[in-house]
């Protein structure tokens, strides 16, 4: 199941100090590990939206950072974005399973103080 991601990163417009921070909105789908039978399947990233943070940009400008965010996430060097992207929502789902994990130590203890109450 594909689950949606944030991420900051800059797009390269114009000088390096000038570059724009976007927050990039994706989808990922985790790969599959080879087995004795079938390849590896990688993760699957696929480009939502991207949004300067601190800029407000015209049509044109905003197309560019679009198409520059497309390439940048399809990117899979060890520089790209696609890296960035899989790292970002592995951490996100590790923290998901962590929040998870912290809930259910809360409930079961507000469970063992209810009881002892009665």
């Amino acid at each position: 199941m594909a689950t949606k991601h944030k991420m900051i990163c800059y797009a390269p417009f114009g000088l390096e100090q000038d570059a724009i921070e976007v927050l990039l909105t994706f989808t990922f789908l985790p790969g599959a590990r080879a087995t004795r039978i079938d390849p590896a399947d990688p993760a699957e990233v696929e480009f939502v939206s991207a949004t300067a943070t601190l800029h407000t940009l015209d049509t044109g400008m905003q197309a560019m950072l679009d198409d520059w965010a497309r390439e940048y996430i399809a990117d899979d060097s060890c520089s790209g974005g696609y890296h960035d992207a899989c790292v970002a929502a592995e951490d996100d789902r590790t923290s998901a399973y962590e929040d998870a994990a912290d809930y259910r130590r809360r409930a079961a203890r507000d469970d063992a103080l209810t009881e002892r109450g009665k």
